[in-house]
């Protein structure tokens, strides 16, 4: 069955994220040199951002490019996109079945909330059934683009909150 290209539902009422812009401060004034990191190398983030989108339209369609640039700036606008259908309901079922689980069984315990380091669970993050929900392309593509860079992961955590 063919999946439905993805819904992008907007959450600009609820998340009200403001775009990041450099402050200028006098030198003596600087606390954390480290906070204005981001704003170096702007150049090449953008190229980056060029390349990425070229190899999407060298790949897919121009039409698909736009489609992402669409996300891209919703992303930027929103602070957040939500995408509706990236998997099929049983799939996104067998996604809770095996989280329950894994949390069940090695999830931390606690009033706040239960947590587990998924990294100790491999079969979970390469399960192909339902692994598209955290790790597919597009979302991957989207936070490269996001950051200006190439995206590595470098950890992996689950976290359930329960209501207080």
């Amino acid at each position: 069955m063919e999946r439905p290209y993805i819904t992008l539902h907007y959450l600009g009422t609820r998340v009200g994220a403001k775009p990041v812009s450099a402050e200028l401060v006098r030198p003596e004034e600087v606390r954390a040199p480290e906070v204005y990191k981001r704003f170096q190398q702007a150049d090449q983030k953008e190229a980056f951002r060029a390349r990425l989108v070229e190899t999407i339209r060298q790949n897919t369609s121009d039409a698909m490019a736009e489609r992402f640039l669409r996300l891209a700036e919703n992303l930027d606008e929103n602070g957040a996109i939500v995408f509706a259908a990236i998997l099929d309901s049983p799939d996104f079922q067998k996604l809770i079945d095996e989280y329950t689980r894994i949390m069940d069984e090695s999830g931390s315990q606690s009033w706040l909330h239960s947590y587990v380091n998924l990294a100790n669970h491999p079969d979970f993050l390469t399960n192909g059934e339902f692994n598209a929900a955290f790790i597919h392309l597009l979302i991957i593509a989207l936070v490269s683009y996001r950051i200006g860079g190439p995206v590595r992961v470098v950890d992996a955590r689950g976290k359930d909150a329960a209501p207080i």
